[in-house]
Formats: C-alpha cells, sequence, structure tokens
C-alpha cells in the first residue's frame, strides 16, 4: 500500500453542479478555476457542501490577502485595500489562475490524503500508539468508526431508523467520498466519541463538545454560480470593517493559518485554544483528530478523538452563524454572544430579526458575512438594484449531541437595500412577521377551542404548523417583490389581505373538521364552547391583529 495517496489537488473529489444540472467530480483546483462555470457544489448532503465550502475559502483567503489578482505579492494594508482586491475579483468573472496555481504549487504535498507525515485534515499514523496501560506497552487509541457514520448515515432515535439509504456499502467509501464526509465528520461531529483513559487517577480530558460547525445557526450569501457564492463570502473584512490579524508569535501559528500550512499536524487531544484569530484558521480547525483507515483503494473506517476547541462567547472571528445575547433580560450584565442554533422546525424567514439585525442595534450582533454583504452593497460592489440571497443549513442533534437525527436547509431572497444601516423598511418586515406569529397563535387557540368543544383536547400545534405551511411561499415571494424605494406601505397592507385571508380559510376548514359535536358544543368551566363561538373569537383575535399593527 502507498504511502502517499490520492492528492486533492490532482484527484477529482469536489461535487459540483453544472447549469444543465449535471454533477461530477473535480479536483479542487478545476473547482476553483472553473468556479464560474458551476451553479454550485452538489455534495451529497448541504451540510457538507457548507463544510467544503469553508475549507475553498479558507484557500483563497490564504491566497489573496497576500496577493493580488496578478500573483504578486500585495499584503492588505487598509479597509480599501481589501475592497478594492476583491472588487478586482468579481468583476472579472471567474478566479485569477496565477496566484492560485502559485498557491498549489508551494503547498502540493500537504494536500495527500494519506501521507505519512501530513495528512490531509488528519493525524499521521505514529501520533496514534499512546502508553495507555500499566504494563507500559503502546497500543493505538481513539474511537473507531465505521463508514455508516463516516458517510453521514442518518440514525432516527434511539431506534436508529434509516432516513435514507446508505451510500456505500460493505465495500466501503471511494477516496472521494471519504474526503467530502472527513470534512464534513470534523465540522460536525457529534459528542458520542469517548476520551482516551491516560491521564493520572482523578483527572480527565475536557469535553470538546459537539464539532465547531454543529454548535453554528450556519448562514451563507449565495450567488448565481460557484464563483459569486465564494466572492460574496470571502470576507476579507472582518464583519465587514475591519483587517484580520495575525498571530504575533510562531508558535501561535495555527491560530491565524489554514491546518495545511502548518509546519506539524496537530495532535493533542482535547485541547483547549485561544479563539483563532483568521477565519482561514477557524474554518480548517481540527475538531477532532482522525485517521482514515485503507481497505484496498477504499476507506472502511476511521479512528478519531476530541481536538482543539475554544469558547462560543463572542468568537466573532466566526462570519457565518446567527448569534443571539446569551445575557439578555440579566440585570447589569453587558452582551454576551454565542451562536445562535437553527429551530429546524421554523422556516428561515422567521429569524430574519435576528440574521438581518441592524448593524448598529445594541445589544444584537448580526453575521459577519451578512455585514460584509452590506459592505459590499453602500461602496457599489454589487449592482444597486441586485437581489441578495442567503442559505442557511444546520444539523439537529438528540440529547447533549450525542447523536445525529436530522438535517435542515431552507434560503431567502429580497433586496440588497434592505441591509442598509438606515433601511427602517427592514423594521416593518421585522413587525409584519411579529404580526405573522400572533396570527400562528390565534389559528392554534381554535384548534384547541374546537377540540375542547367536542370534549377533547388539543394544544394548537398542528394548526399553527399548517398555517406556517400555507404563508410560507407567499411571504417569501412578498418579500422578494418587495422594493424599499417603491411604495412599501401598499405592499404592506397586500400583504395582510393576504395573511388574513389565508388564516380565515384555515379556519374555517378546521371549524369544519371538527365535527357536529363540536358545532353543538358542550360548557366549558366558565362559558359555552362551540363552533360557532370558537370561530367568531378567532375571526375578532385576527382583524384586531391587523387592526393594532396597522
Amino acid at each position: 500500500m502507498k504511502e502517499r495517496e490520492f492528492n486533492l489537488l490532482d484527484e477529482p473529489w469536489v461535487r459540483v453542479m453544472r447549469p444543465d444540472c449535471t454533477v461530477e467530480e473535480v479536483s479542487l483546483p478545476e473547482a476553483l478555476l472553473n468556479a464560474h462555470g458551476y451553479v454550485d457544489l452538489a455534495g451529497e448532503m448541504p451540510t457538507q457542501d457548507a463544510a467544503v465550502l469553508r475549507v475553498l475559502l479558507a484557500l483563497l483567503f490564504a491566497v489573496f490577502t497576500r496577493v493580488d489578482a496578478e500573483g504578486c505579492e500585495a499584503p492588505l494594508v487598509r479597509p480599501k485595500d481589501a475592497i478594492v482586491r476583491w472588487r478586482t475579483l468579481w468583476e472579472s468573472g471567474c478566479l485569477p489562475e496565477k496566484p492560485l496555481r502559485d498557491y498549489f504549487a508551494r503547498w502540493h504535498d500537504r494536500f495527500w490524503l494519506f501521507d505519512p507525515d501530513h495528512p490531509f485534515f488528519q493525524v499521521p499514523d505514529k501520533a496514534w500508539k499512546r502508553i495507555v496501560k500499566k504494563d507500559g506497552k503502546a497500543e493505538e487509541v481513539g474511537t473507531a468508526g465505521d463508514v455508516a457514520k463516516l458517510n453521514g448515515e442518518l440514525l432516527e432515535s434511539n431506534n436508529k431508523l434509516r432516513l435514507f439509504k446508505t451510500v456505500a456499502g460493505a465495500e466501503g467509501l471511494t477516496y472521494a467520498q471519504a474526503t467530502r464526509w472527513l470534512i464534513s465528520l470534523i465540522a460536525y461531529d457529534d459528542t458520542s466519541a469517548k476520551a482516551t483513559k491516560d491521564l493520572p487517577e482523578g483527572q480527565k480530558y475536557p469535553s470538546p463538545g459537539v464539532g465547531w460547525l454543529g454548535r453554528l445557526g450556519y448562514i451563507q450569501a449565495q450567488g448565481k454560480t460557484l464563483f459569486e457564492t465564494l466572492l460574496l463570502n470571502l470576507t476579507l473584512l472582518k464583519d465587514g470593517k475591519t483587517l484580520w490579524g495575525g498571530a504575533a508569535l510562531p508558535e501561535d501559528a495555527y491560530l491565524s493559518l489554514p491546518c495545511w500550512e502548518l509546519d506539524r499536524p496537530r495532535d493533542r487531544e482535547r485541547t483547549e485554544v485561544p479563539l483563532p484569530k483568521t477565519f482561514a484558521a477557524l474554518y480548517t480547525v481540527q475538531s477532532r483528530r482522525i485517521r482514515l483507515s485503507r481497505q484496498g483503494d477504499r476507506v472502511g473506517g476511521y479512528l478519531l478523538l476530541g481536538g482543539d476547541f475554544f469558547a462560543k462567547e463572542d468568537a466573532f472571528v466566526e462570519q457565518m452563524t446567527l448569534w443571539r445575547n446569551a445575557n439578555a433580560g440579566k440585570k447589569n450584565l453587558p452582551p454576551s454572544f454565542v451562536p445562535s442554533q437553527h429551530d429546524t422546525s421554523k422556516q428561515f424567514w422567521r429569524e430574519f430579526p435576528t440574521a438581518f439585525v441592524p448593524a448598529d442595534k445594541e445589544g444584537e450582533h448580526r453575521p459577519g458575512v451578512v455585514s460584509w454583504v452590506a459592505t459590499l452593497h453602500n461602496q457599489k460592489c454589487l449592482d444597486q438594484e441586485t437581489l441578495v440571497h442567503f442559505a442557511v443549513c444546520a444539523m439537529g442533534y438528540g440529547d447533549k449531541y450525542f447523536f445525529v437525527k436530522d438535517t435542515f436547509e431552507d434560503g431567502l431572497a429580497f433586496h440588497a437595500a434592505l441591509l442598509d444601516a438606515t433601511g427602517d423598511v427592514r423594521e416593518r418586515i421585522v413587525a409584519e412577521i411579529e404580526l405573522c406569529e400572533q396570527a400562528a397563535r390565534a389559528v392554534g387557540n381554535l384548534a384547541r377551542d374546537l377540540a375542547a368543544a367536542a370534549g377533547g383536547e388539543a394544544d394548537g400545534a398542528s394548526a399553527r404548523d399548517q398555517f406556517y405551511f400555507r404563508v410560507d411561499r407567499p411571504f417569501r415571494q412578498w418579500l422578494e417583490a418587495l422594493d424599499p424605494a417603491g411604495d412599501v406601505g401598499k405592499a404592506i397592507d397586500e400583504w395582510r389581505e393576504t395573511v388574513q385571508d389565508l388564516a380565515v380559510a384555515l379556519g374555517n376548514e378546521l371549524a369544519l373538521a371538527a365535527g357536529p359535536a363540536a358545532f353543538v358544543g358542550r360548557m366549558g368551566k366558565k362559558v359555552h364552547l362551540s363552533t360557532p363561538e370558537a370561530l367568531r373569537l378567532f375571526r375578532g383575535a385576527i382583524r384586531k391583529i391587523y387592526t393594532k399593527g396597522a
């Protein structure tokens, strides 16, 4: 078996989609240099694509914060330099070949999937032998994982019900598949792996928690092509404002550089580290120590240990997450922000107030990539009439992040001007979303009253879900069509008519489905409950919501 095998710069492994919707595997250089010809990444799962995208972004950051589009050394000195650099790349319509080819040539040997010294995103074999027995003998350490977990197979609850058929069978994963899933596993691994028991009695390793990407309320800007998506998420200014810093000491290089540029792979188990200083380091953080196991020309499993981790509070180096104030509502405590994870049961537009909060709103912090796109719009790097698209995805974990139970993806498009700090139209959108929440509660109350009128019980959750399902597409279409420079008041009035009609129509359907017992009704604790009375209360509640909100 070859010591060195499968170089990511030479072999196809990145899955991309062409405009004709065909999917193919290409090498890393092809994915970048031909990104303008691909629609998007097209891996097995959206969460995998997010993890791979961040690796590509780390590489682009490593290149274009050091050299210009011609490949000449030109570090970014002022924020204006970053905007000029980005505008040059964007207006060229494709990524320049020379600086990327130069980078690939310099770091080629750090992209071997299997290598005795620098296996990509892994720890070399020699680091897996450790003295863990009293007799002084060394043995391999780490939690063994099989192909089923490596390839992202989802298991639901303790019954382990398959949600979809596994891609790879007993024959294992191809090296290309294994590369994609390796990147994904490090990003999203659950907390089920065990620590090595080689510390003195009474001591134990700290818990690294779930993989860093699994902690996030992940959000990315989405372009019409892979090239546009890469550039829109290439945040050359932190939060769209300031230049990125770097490590002051050579021994802290791992806090600034992508992992493949380090002199040696990081291999210490469960190590708490300072917050990385650049997103190139953060997006390639080795939160797990992994070694893939080969079986012939396939990967049949892996060994895994906890890796680097850091505090999640105020970790604003992370540019691709929603945030929430953990101290909200606590007196005399300053804001402390942590990633705000997506509720996988909610449509993304319901998170609009969190994701697209004004940049200067006290007690709030908006995603760095959102601030970056807003900066690009304000600097007129983007078409002033353009729509911006944001996509989100997430893993849903079980108790204490011990296992993965589902995944989630969604997206939203709207006029870029809504991101401007002066855009009060955004606040009116937030108000309409809150009115939708109130209308949903009214629908839920109706379902509860109808059930009580029939002599049963209901919490209204199913009815609320039906309401959100019905308003989902109309709201997205309304938001996408909303022009901040147009007649916003008229657009809001039209939306309110739409949502009230949808709510009343659903209420009528619920009433019809309640049956004759509910129509006759029964005496409750204080009032008589029946279908006609429940409908009267419901319609009055809807009118009140949208009259008060006017």
